[in-house]
């Protein structure tokens, strides 16, 4: 796309915005938002190109509609998971190590209810993004930080459960290390999503008189479109979140199928009757 002008009258940049929370991408190609219809318009008497905004709005019952639905969400995500924690807490017998985990489960899950989801939301619906340059920086933070810790939560249970089955009879994963695989958890999550508390920022949009703000990533290469940096931070987060997690899973699986003689001897059976 071709670089963007203060001049056009269809999209204005301001880059002398008032306000220091906003950030202004005065770069290469144009920012789409949610919501935001970005159109390309070739104009035979410019060389440069120009650019058009449209915002579909939507009516007022099907606005009522979507909150109806989302609060209907919230309410079930954050009472469900806080009854959990709350059971967990409340009764000494059920403060299991298995528990711990899925307390911090639950936790992460009401972090991304509250601080995430209902932010985007409003986003999404009024397609503006009011709440300045910090708490958009610890929005998008916090989405990144609870995916990271509920993944690596689910990878702790998943090997407590298998050194419960595999090794009944040894001592198992103790509440003291339980507690500190679970702030390495956080620790860990953290640093995954430390890139979005630095790179968020605030586009402000100008178009036909109206003001419209965007909370999204601005790489130091440029937008996640065409940034290298978002590329291999999106193949690390991946990785570590995706890939590793599953190896590590699917290792304990065949540990346990090929060094349990019961379940090897299956295993076997199994695949000499599919080969016949």
């Amino acid at each position: 796309m071709g670089q963007l002008c203060n001049e056009d009258v269809i999209l204005a940049l301001d880059d002398e915005s008032d306000s220091d929370d906003y950030t202004v991408s005065n770069g290469t190609s144009a920012i789409s938002s949610v919501n935001l219809t970005l159109q390309i318009i070739k104009s035979n008497s410019s060389k440069r190109d120009r650019y058009e905004f449209t915002v579909n709005k939507m009516s007022l019952t099907v606005e009522i509609m979507w909150y109806t639905v989302f609060l209907l969400m919230l309410i079930i995500a954050i009472g469900g998971n806080v009854i959990v924690m709350w059971i967990v807490l409340a009764h000494r017998r059920m403060r299991t190590v298995t528990n711990y985990f899925l307390v911090n489960l639950s936790v992460a899950d009401v972090m991304l209810s509250v601080f995430n989801c209902v932010f985007n939301f409003i986003y999404m619906i009024h397609e503006d993004w009011n709440f300045g340059l910090t708490y958009c920086a610890i929005n998008n933070h916090v989405g990144i930080v609870t995916v990271a810790s509920s993944v690596f939560t689910l990878t702790g249970i998943s090997i407590d459960r298998y050194l419960a089955i595999v090794r009944p009879l040894k001592p198992r994963m103790s509440k003291r290390w339980a507690q500190v695989i679970i702030l390495l958890i956080w620790f860990t999550s953290f640093l995954l999503g430390g890139p979005y508390l630095l790179y968020s920022r605030i586009v402000v949009y100008r178009y036909s008189g109206k003001v419209q703000r965007s909370c999204i990533v601005i790489w130091p290469d440029g937008q996640a479109t065409n940034s290298k940096v978002d590329h291999i931070y999106n193949l690390v987060l991946f990785f570590l979140t995706s890939i590793i997690p599953m190896i590590i899973c699917y290792c304990f699986r065949y540990n346990l199928v090929l060094f349990t003689p019961l379940l090897r001897s299956a295993f076997l059976s199994y695949c000499a009757a599919k080969g016949r």
